[in-house]
C-alpha cells in the first residue's frame, strides 16, 4: 500500500499523480490501518524505455507526511501531480522486470 507516481496516459496532457490505492475506498483511518495489513508486491515490466516510477520509500509502512498528504489529497492549494520532496524516480529499460518488496 505504498505510495507511487507511474503513467502512460492516452491523452499526453493529463498529468501524473501522487496516490495510494486504498485512498479510492477507504478513510484515512482505514488507510492508516492498512499499513499495518497485508503486504503488497508490485511488479513492473516496462515494454519500452521510459522515465520509470517515482515512489515515496518507506511509504509501504509509514503514514504520509503534511507535505504528501497535501498532494496526494490535493488540498491546501496543492495538486496531486505536484513533486513531492520525498519521491524518487526510479528509470526503466525496456524488457527489465521491476519489482518492489516491503522491507
Amino acid at each position: 500500500m505504498n505510495t507511487q507516481l507511474f503513467f502512460n496516459p492516452v491523452n499526453p496532457a493529463q498529468k501524473n499523480y501522487w496516490h495510494r490505492d486504498p485512498q479510492y475506498h477507504l478513510s484515512i483511518d482505514e488507510q492508516k490501518s492498512a499499513l499495518e495489513g497485508v503486504n503488497v508486491v508490485h511488479y513492473r515490466i516496462p515494454l519500452f524505455g521510459e522515465p520509470g516510477i517515482e515512489l515515496v520509500p518507506a511509504s509501504h509502512k509509514c503514514w504520509d507526511t503534511d507535505e504528501e498528504l497535501d498532494v496526494r489529497l490535493a488540498r491546501n492549494n496543492r495538486r496531486n501531480s505536484d513533486d513531492l520532496s520525498s519521491g524518487l524516480t526510479i528509470e526503466l529499460a525496456a524488457g527489465i522486470c521491476w519489482y518492489f518488496l516491503p522491507t
